[in-house]
This record gives C-alpha cells, sequence and structure tokens, in this order.
C-alpha cells in the first residue's frame, strides 16, 4: 500500500493570523440561471467568487474542495439566492475548519438594449446569520447643469458638456433582496440612456432630452439614493442598507468625478 503523501494544508500556521476570507476569486463557469423569476432557465457566463476564513491551525485552505462544489451545482437550473444558498452552506461542509463562507454570483445581463452587470453576494457563518448583497452597475449619460445655466445666461442658448455615467449600486439586507424593479429604477435616474443605434433625428431628440434634465454627478447619487429607498422601505425590513457610488467621465476635464454615498433603515 502507497502511503498517502503528507499534506500541508493541515501543518499550524508558521505566523498564527487568523485570516478573514481565503479563496477563488472570478472562476468563470457557463452555468443555468433563472435570473427574472420566470420559471425560465437560460445560459450565462457567469464570475464566481467563494470565500472561507481560515484559523491559525491551517496552514492553507483546501481550494479545490470550493472549485468542487461549484462544479456540483451548476449543472442545475436555480435562482440566484437559491444557488448561492445552496453553495454556502455545501462550502462550509467541507472547510470544516472554516466558521464563516462568503459566495458571490456577478453575470452580465442585456435588459431591452441596456446593459448590466448583477452580483449576487451571500455572507454566512455556522450560525446562520446570513447577509445577502446585491450589486448592480450600469452606465448612462448626463449633462452638466452650471454650464448650462452660464450659456443660458450668456449667450441665451442652451449649450453644455455632455458624459457618460456608471452608477453602482449596492444593497445588503438579512432578507433575500427582490431585485425585480432595480434596474429599471437606476435606469430612470440618467439625464438620458445610451442607445446602440440612432437615426439622425433620433440622436438629436436624445440630445434634448438630456439637455432638459441636467444632473451634477452629486445629483445623480442623490437621486439614486432616494428613488432605491423609497421602493426598498415598501418591501425589505429594518436592517437594510443602500450604498451608491457615482462616477463621471468627464468630457471636457482631464479628471473623473466620483461620488458615494448611503442610507440605511
Amino acid at each position: 500500500m502507497v502511503n498517502e503523501p503528507i499534506d500541508v494544508h493541515y501543518e499550524k500556521a508558521p505566523w498564527p493570523i487568523h485570516l478573514d476570507w481565503v479563496g477563488i476569486r472570478k472562476m468563470k463557469a457557463s452555468m443555468p440561471l433563472d435570473l427574472f423569476e420566470e420559471n425560465k432557465c437560460k445560459e450565462y457566463i457567469a464570475s464566481i467568487d467563494i470565500y472561507t476564513d481560515l484559523p491559525t491551525s491551517m496552514r492553507g485552505s483546501n481550494l479545490s474542495r470550493s472549485v468542487k462544489v461549484l462544479v456540483d451545482e451548476s449543472v442545475s437550473c436555480k435562482k440566484p439566492w437559491d444557488l448561492l444558498e445552496r453553495l454556502t452552506e455545501k462550502v462550509l461542509a467541507v472547510h470544516e475548519y472554516s466558521r464563516k463562507a462568503l459566495v458571490t454570483l456577478e453575470v452580465p445581463v442585456v435588459i431591452n438594449d441596456d446593459s448590466f452587470v448583477f452580483r449576487f453576494g451571500l455572507n454566512k457563518d455556522r450560525k446562520k446569520r446570513t447577509r445577502y448583497i446585491l450589486s448592480l452597475s450600469t452606465t448612462g449619460i448626463t449633462a452638466c447643469p452650471s454650464a448650462l445655466a452660464v450659456s443660458l445666461h450668456r449667450a441665451k442658448q442652451k449649450i453644455t458638456h455632455m458624459q457618460r455615467a456608471i452608477i453602482e449600486v449596492s444593497i445588503a439586507s438579512n432578507q433575500p433582496i427582490n431585485y425585480m424593479e432595480i434596474p429599471g429604477l437606476v435606469k430612470s435616474v440618467f439625464s438620458g440612456n445610451l442607445k446602440s443605434l440612432l437615426s439622425r433625428t433620433e440622436e438629436s431628440f436624445l440630445v434634448e432630452k438630456v439637455f432638459e434634465n441636467p444632473l451634477f454627478t452629486e445629483d445623480l447619487a442623490r437621486k439614486t439614493i432616494s428613488y432605491l429607498s423609497e421602493h426598498l422601505k415598501q418591501i425589505m425590513p429594518r436592517d437594510t442598507c443602500v450604498e451608491v457610488k457615482a462616477r463621471s467621465f468627464e468630457s471636457i476635464h482631464n479628471f473623473d468625478i466620483q461620488v458615494m454615498g448611503r442610507i440605511c433603515w
């Protein structure tokens, strides 16, 4: 009988420091998901992170166990939160030395010609304490209200600069987050939305619309927080936080503008 090789993972850590998170990051996988609760499965190319904590009694984490769990659970179609529940439970089961697990699932999605990146996260410990995290990012258009106001005063004309802007939203709660209305709410915040194909007439109408609704990056962040909190307070419990990051890729400046804000209830 051949002796089993020594597993150095189980050696004591030479530097006895408990590590908060150890794991795999951005593992790509094709998986069937029922993303929009229509009982319809679609294949998505997803990016997955799987982490656990690591005690000082372990020199290294058995990361292949996490990969095996992911491969096994990627076969059948599931809703995102159901998938993360299964993954966190099974990851904790195979990492017997860990006290908590964090799994995230990132999926790019196109809805009605609008591009979004969804990121679902679930943090769970052995006491069943759970934190659900939904992140979403998308891009739109803003117009500068300051330049517009000055041009109206000086030249009696609507002249201003436009730029693309990104909104990144993160919602955290102790319950699964209903995200069906979130993409539409976030898209409605911008001065205008990006279009892949426009006729010249449609292009002029879009520019006019953007000029009618100029926004600072600060406006963008505050408006997003306001819209989301008003909606979520009706359906989510009093342990929910909304964080928003708005970033403007300035067209006439040699820098970007970034604004961050949050609200909890």
